[in-house]
């Protein structure tokens, strides 16, 4: 994820995972992140789209506060304990915690996709972060890859706020005993 000082002010970068969980059941939410370049040393942050009508179509989007403060070249948590906003009595000066932001929802409202973000809403500098593990009660919602957009048609207003192609690095770890052999890695990007 890469956002530039120029540019920070109008665009959003992320990374997405589907989801198709009730929000009634989520009890934690987070993900791990690592600032590599940063200005104000601001977290990425989520941006949770839920469908609170059964259609399954995105009609409500609660987004998370930013960390602070966080170091460049560490891997840090993003989750427990975050307050939201942008849902029913949800604002930005006056935000919710997890179990109340799940009241305004109502009990039917879905999570449909889990977006973790720098840009736009938050930090308006020079940043670029490693986003890994996004996760829903602990366990990875990351079944089949992540998926990344350059535009999401469903959300229309991100087509107004100049979404931009997700910068993404993967990070793989080998056994240090390995045999010396050649080996195949086989990555797979899908697109919506």
């Amino acid at each position: 994820m890469s956002i530039d000082a120029a540019t920070a002010n109008s665009v959003q970068d992320r990374v997405v995972a589907k989801s198709n969980i009730l929000a009634s059941s989520i009890t934690s939410l987070d993900f791990k992140y690592m600032l590599t370049t940063s200005t104000l040393f601001n977290s990425p942050y989520f941006v949770l789209v839920f469908d609170t009508t059964g259609g399954d179509v995105a009609n409500a989007w609660a987004v998370s506060l930013q960390d602070t403060a966080s170091a460049i070249d560490t891997w840090e948590t993003h989750g427990n304990g975050l307050i939201y906003h942008n849902v029913g009595t949800c604002t930005q000066a006056s935000p919710c915690n997890l179990t109340t932001l799940k009241t305004q929802l109502g009990g039917s409202a879905k999570l449909l996709q889990v977006k973790a973000m720098i840009g736009y809403w938050g930090d308006t500098t020079a940043t670029t972060a490693l986003v890994k593990n996004i996760k829903i009660n602990g366990a990875d919602v990351v079944d089949n890859g992540l998926i990344i957009r350059q535009q999401d048609p469903a959300d229309l207003p991100d087509n107004t706020n100049g979404d931009v192609i997700v910068d993404f690095k993967i990070e793989t770890d080998f056994p240090k005993m390995m045999l010396p052999d050649t080996y195949t890695i086989t990555t797979t990007v899908n697109a919506l």
